[in-house]
């Protein structure tokens, strides 16, 4: 069993440094570290309860969306290529660890 959330690499409280000055947006960056903190929590919840639940949070990463203006022209992904990674890479892979959080790639973000 797994519940997947889609959250965003913009909400890792490690990499702000590198990425403030490319988005700011204070809001969105909050609300994306409370929705990985709340899957954190459904992890731990489940691993307590041993009901063999999986949560997972993965950041579709840079996708071509309407979200900002230079997504459209320097996003280096298509929604579909987005969805057919995240789908291959992370919640197909029965080996990545629940409460984890993982990029399009599979490869685990930082917090």
């Amino acid at each position: 069993k797994q519940m997947i959330v889609i959250s965003s690499g913009l909400g890792s409280i490690s990499t702000i440094s590198n990425t403030f000055k490319y988005f700011p947006a204070m809001s969105y960056r909050i609300s994306k570290a409370a929705l990985q903190m709340a899957w954190q929590y459904f992890d731990q919840t489940s691993k307590a309860n041993n009901d063999g639940i999986k949560a997972t949070i993965i950041a579709p990463g840079w996708v071509k969306t309407d979200l900002h203006p230079s997504n459209k022209e320097k996003a280096p992904q298509t929604p579909q290529d987005s969805i057919k990674d995240m789908i291959n890479n992370v919640i197909d892979n029965k080996e990545l660890k629940g409460g984890g959080f993982y990029n399009y790639d599979g490869k685990e973000i930082q917090w």
